[in-house]
């Protein structure tokens, strides 16, 4: 091979791998466009019911949520989550609840799956729950079940574990408070 040929070939191997490189770009570039959309339109006639699985919504797969919607007869639209447990949430703005959500008031009851709970108290110090002759105690830092604090969940990560022991023993005012889900 001449000289020459040797720096034609290289050039032609270099411009070939920039080409390649450009089109792995691109495809990233293009990937969430693709796989993650921004945005899901669903029309449904009055009175009809559809359910959506992960891969509709652009959900990852592990999240295997579904989500249920529904058009009644006035056209109004109602949202479901698809009875997985998984709580539907919704945010309007900067304003985030979970459907489904109550305040509790003494005196309520209340189910979750099999589980039938009384709501005791609820105040600013805590609410109190009775199952049959259980009572559990949240006070915003620090559940109780028959006055014996809870441990943390057995996947709960190292933060909240060391925060858990901190607030078995600091007074309320130093406690962490941290929502009961």
């Amino acid at each position: 091979m001449t000289r020459t040929s040797q720096s034609v070939t290289r050039l032609l191997a270099g411009a070939l791998l920039a080409a390649l490189c450009a089109l792995q770009m691109i495809a990233l570039l293009r990937a969430p466009a693709a796989w993650m959309p921004a945005q899901v339109a669903v029309a449904l006639d009055r009175g009809a019911t559809l359910v959506l699985d992960h891969a509709a919504l652009g959900a990852p797969a592990a999240d295997g949520g579904r989500l249920q919607l529904r058009r009644d007869d006035q056209g109004g639209w109602w949202v479901a989550d698809d009875g997985t447990g998984h709580p539907l949430i919704v945010q309007d703005g900067a304003l985030v609840r979970r459907s489904g959500s109550v305040v509790l008031a003494p005196g309520q009851d209340f189910q979750l799956g099999a589980l039938r709970m009384h709501v005791v108290a609820a105040g600013p110090d805590g609410v109190e729950l009775a199952t049959g002759p259980t009572h559990w105690h949240y006070d915003g830092a620090l559940l109780r079940r028959d006055g014996k604090a809870q441990p943390a969940c057995p996947d709960a990560r190292l933060g909240t574990r060391l925060a858990g022991l901190w607030n078995r023993g600091a007074p309320r005012l130093l406690a962490f408070g941290r929502p009961l889900v």
